[in-house]
């Protein structure tokens, strides 16, 4: 995967460049996020060691963390973190005291400052946009068109019944079959405009805009009504 993703850096097709401009960014505002919590939970013994005195103050996280990130881009400013930064790390080995609280990963920490000072490979993109993701109708979506039954009068009574009965699979289709016959309706699909249902004796179709049409033979409905009843059934007993 890892290969995968560098050919596709390299061939200018992983990212658009407003992308890979903020990925950086974003990578420097999270560490700024996390000093700023590691600072404020220096204890008075920390305090009195006077780390990151330096750091400038005033409007509380949003603005602190924010100043921080952008004075990170500085080079000379970022080695000075960085060396402050070793320097607590060295009496936090020698005395965790320094800090109120033990949940900071304070090596990965001090690892993502070093590695904000190494030179960056820079990518440019051939992409203008991302590649649309083209909609589909979900799983969910078919479950929930088939939990209604099949719009006869007490249908869904009729096959709740015989799918609790002792049948094969072939005879659960069958019966679906005979039991919705031929018809459909109309906004089917999470009751969305253009979206419809249409069953015959091959089976039964779900369509809506922009998605592929899902086509499932009688057979097909039956597992997936096997399913629902087994996952309602399975629900109630962790229940």
């Amino acid at each position: 995967a890892a290969s995968k993703i560098n050919e596709l850096l390299e061939n200018g097709e992983f990212a658009i460049n407003v992308e890979l401009s903020e990925a950086l960014d974003y990578e420097r505002d999270r560490i700024s996020e996390s000093l700023w919590y590691l600072i404020h939970d220096l204890s008075e013994k920390g305090k009195e060691q006077g780390f990151f005195e330096f750091l400038e103050k005033g409007g509380g996280f949003p603005d602190e963390t924010k100043r921080l990130s952008e004075a990170l881009k500085n080079p000379e400013y970022l080695v000075d973190v960085i060396k402050e930064y070793g320097r607590f790390l060295e009496a936090y080995r020698e005395d965790r005291e320094v800090l109120r609280f033990h949940y900071h990963k304070v090596d990965s920490l001090y690892q993502k400052l070093q590695e904000l000072a190494l030179p960056r490979k820079e990518y440019t993109s051939n992409l203008t946009e991302l590649p649309k993701v083209k909609a589909f109708i979900t799983e969910d979506e078919v479950f929930a068109t088939l939990s209604r039954g099949s719009g006869i009068d007490r249908g869904k009574e009729r096959i709740t019944k015989f799918f609790k009965e002792n049948h094969t699979l072939q005879e659960k289709a069958n019966f679906l079959k005979d039991e919705y016959g031929i018809g459909g309706s109309s906004h089917a699909v999470s009751g969305a405009m253009g979206s419809d249902e249409w069953h015959d004796a091959k089976g039964l179709k779900l369509q809506k805009n922009n998605c592929n049409d899902v086509f499932l033979t009688w057979s097909s409905v039956a597992k997936r009504i096997l399913m629902s009843c087994f996952i309602k059934i399975f629900m109630k007993k962790r229940k």
